[in-house]
């Protein structure tokens, strides 16, 4: 399953997984029954009571089409970016910066599935294979992507490490403010990376080279310093922003 990296508003890197073209394609199809089966009922329904009206039958079986095809847009705005398919694998569609897709990005991406969507499944299937993120054209255009909710609530567990905009915060390295957006991004990276013991030792490693960059004694652990670090440089962007 690849791996997706979200860079926050707030200069965050994080990680997720993308979620799979195969668990994308069984969402697909699960909707797809779903709105068949809806489409099915309304029309079963109906068609008794309006039988003897032919023009009204036909305004009311169009209507009822574009609700049913309106089901994913409304699904992914009011239920977090999930679709009653994505529910049950377990997706579901997030902005690039980790955040709950706006009603525009929705919008745009919904509108593209007449371009790469389950009736022309190739182009979006080719666009889940070959993007960086995992994104069919609809995703790109949107800026938008898709991935397992099973690990979107760890985005903010580890956004809790990050405790610069707590009131009262206090920077324990000023120097953090003179590192760049990318060299903090590799931090983030470096201590977001899995648990194995060739982390410990990279871990070491950056904390030396952070250091010696900045010139700084760290009176930390690795791992901790490199947290307060890059709280320290969130602060003062945050204070340049303002």
């Amino acid at each position: 399953m690849a791996a997706t990296t979200f860079v926050t508003s707030q200069h965050v890197s994080l990680h997720q997984r993308a979620a799979s073209l195969s668990f994308r394609l069984l969402a697909w199809l699960i909707d797809g029954l779903v709105m068949i089966f809806a489409y099915t009922m309304i029309v079963g329904m109906l068609t008794g009571i309006y039988i003897n009206n032919s023009t009204l039958a036909i305004v009311v079986f169009v209507a009822s089409a574009i609700c049913i095809l309106l089901y994913p847009l409304v699904m992914e705005r009011f239920n977090k970016g999930q679709t009653l398919g994505k529910m049950a694998l377990g997706i579901q569609v997030i902005s690039l910066d980790g955040s709950r897709p706006s009603l525009s990005q929705l919008l745009l991406r919904w509108l593209l599935l007449i371009v790469d969507g389950p009736l022309l499944g190739s182009i979006g299937m080719l666009s889940i294979i070959f993007s960086k993120n995992s994104q069919r054209l609809g995703d790109l255009a949107a800026g938008t992507t898709v991935i397992q909710k099973n690990g979107y609530a760890q985005l903010h567990i580890r956004l809790d490490d990050f405790q610069y905009d707590m009131p009262g915060y206090v920077p324990s390295y000023p120097a953090a403010a003179n590192l760049s957006w990318r060299q903090t991004e590799l931090v983030s990276r470096v201590l977001f990376s899995p648990k194995t013991p060739q982390r410990w030792n990279n871990l070491a490693a950056l904390s030396t080279k952070v250091q010696q960059t900045l010139q700084i004694t760290a009176h930390q652990p690795p791992e901790p310093f490199l947290h307060t670090i890059l709280n320290d440089y969130r602060y003062y962007a945050g204070r340049e922003e303002g």
